[in-house]
């Protein structure tokens, strides 16, 4: 029997059509993740896109000039990437740590 698909928790049987799906999601898209350059000088934040895997979002999601929205900007990849790719992009962050870790990485990828 197939193991991919959608299954019921309360019968632990098929839902719907099984493909055969199996595998990570890594098998759509695959990318390394960010190395110290990458990530930018005294970055501690703890979950760091890598800019390539964030650059394919947002031409997957967004049409051409459009603006981005990132509510939890973290350390601001979804930013870098969104400019770098020619889009508009809005950050929100409350952590004025992170803000700080965004400004400079804006600052020192745009050289």
């Amino acid at each position: 029997m197939a193991r991919g698909g959608i299954w019921s928790g309360v019968s632990n049987s098929p839902c719907g059509p099984q493909y055969g799906d199996s595998g990570s999601a890594a098998r759509f898209f695959y990318c390394a993740k960010p190395g110290k350059a990458e990530r930018g000088e005294g970055n501690n934040h703890p979950t760091v896109k890598p800019l390539k895997l964030m650059a394919y979002l947002c031409r997957l999601v967004t049409p051409p000039g459009g603006l981005i929205l990132d509510p939890f900007a973290g350390s601001g990849t979804t930013g870098i990437a969104a400019r770098d790719a020619g889009f508009r992009a809005l950050l929100m962050e409350r952590e004025d740590a992170y803000v700080k870790i965004i400004r400079q990485r804006l600052t020192a990828s745009s050289t």
